[in-house]
């Protein structure tokens, strides 16, 4: 029989998990040498990475280009500005109708423009266990009660609004998501949102919320403190939509924007409700667990169901797609019901260079998104 070192391998996953975490240069090469075409060779405390060309790489495609500069401008406007101004040749900025704007009117400058679908997709999730209002502490250990406080919060989130005002402007074809593991147009996509529950929240209905509430004999206005990115546009322009349609069912939605959501996200004692991004970073079929499971990597909210724990368990056992994707419907069937949260929406992605200084740059929808093909880049 095999025999795992407990010890051994908790060691290796703490490794795993602390030391690749840092926020500059690290000081054991080890931690950051690459084994493809680039090294990483200065990283500084705002963000801004700095990788050279290996020129001993010779296993795979030779890159183009000799130094990447990369850094992260968290503000899409200022990473247009940033562009305008030349300082950076390739963005990839999370797009609205104004940032599409702004960037079709620095055409004349060389900039191009590609639209497609992107790797991220929008939702929306509920704390479950720090005292607030979607946890069942906060009626006494009632699980059901806070159950339908969940439904009801989520039953009034007006997914087609946001789609229709935020997202048709960017893609004409852009639909509401009603899948947590599935991309819309993937091959289970269809027969699995047929059988989730997904169909429940298909319409926002504050009213029917409302009642959801009432005969539970729930007090209302409820308090919801909502974080999201702080200087996103898009996601201030959800923020408000969501408020005001929660508000109908008796849910006063707090404005929490936070520049530090990212790592807040851990500590759910300063949200009840966060939407943001998940981006598919793998085609594994089990890669969602960790969103999910209990205790689970991307699982901030304290959520867990033995049942979706055992169906993970499953899905990473057996090799039949049939039965695979039988598995995931059956795992969001489960949060569905529960109110885990909801997906929103497809993110639409727009990549914009210079050309005037690069040139063969395109994207997928999987992580790494735009740099997949970066050793096909050239500078002109």
């Amino acid at each position: 029989a095999l025999e795992t070192n407990t010890e051994d391998v908790k060691a290796i996953s703490e490794s795993w998990n602390r030391d690749f975490d840092a926020t500059s240069l690290p000081d054991n090469p080890s931690v950051y040498a690459s084994f493809g075409p680039y090294n990483l060779t200065d990283f500084s405390e705002d963000g801004t990475m700095v990788f050279e060309a290996r020129e001993d790489y010779t296993w795979g495609p030779q890159p183009g280009v000799q130094t990447l500069v990369y850094s992260i401008i968290g503000d899409p406007t200022a990473a247009v500005q940033a562009m305008a101004n030349e300082e950076v040749d390739v963005i990839q900025p999370q797009v609205t109708a104004d940032i599409l704007t702004q960037l079709e009117g620095i055409a004349d400058r060389g900039v191009e423009v590609r639209q497609g679908d992107g790797a991220t997709y929008e939702h929306i999730d509920l704390a479950v266990a720090n005292g607030g209002p979607f946890d069942p502490a906060t009626y006494g250990g009632d699980e059901e009660t806070a159950r339908i406080v969940r439904q009801a919060f989520l039953l009034s989130v007006p997914r087609q609004e946001i789609v229709d005002r935020l997202i048709l402007p960017l893609n004409e074809n852009a639909v509401v998501r009603n899948s947590l593991t599935q991309v819309p147009g993937s091959p289970a996509y269809d027969d699995i949102v047929a059988s989730n529950g997904s169909d429940f929240y298909a319409e926002a209905d504050p009213e029917a919320a409302a009642q959801l509430l009432a005969d539970a004999g729930v007090e209302t206005p409820i308090d919801v403190r909502n974080m999201f990115a702080d200087d996103n546009p898009r996601r201030a322009s959800e923020y408000e939509l969501i408020r005001d349609s929660v508000a109908q069912a008796g849910f006063n939605l707090i404005d929490g924007r936070d520049i530090n959501w990212g790592s807040n996200l851990a500590n759910p004692s300063l949200y009840d409700a966060v939407h943001f991004g998940w981006q598919t970073t793998a085609i594994a079929v089990a890669d969602t667990g960790p969103n999910f499971v209990t205790d689970g990597q991307n699982n901030f909210y304290g959520y867990s169901n033995e049942t979706v724990d055992a169906l993970y368990d499953e899905l990473n056992a057996t090799t039949d797609p049939a039965r695979q994707d039988e598995i995931l419907a059956e795992v969001e069937a489960v949060l569905f019901e529960d109110a885990f949260g909801l997906p929103i929406f497809q993110f639409p992605e727009v990549t914009a260079y210079n050309s005037t200084y690069v040139d063969g740059v395109s994207s997928i929808a999987i992580a790494p998104t735009v740099f997949f093909n970066v050793w096909d880049w050239t500078a002109v």
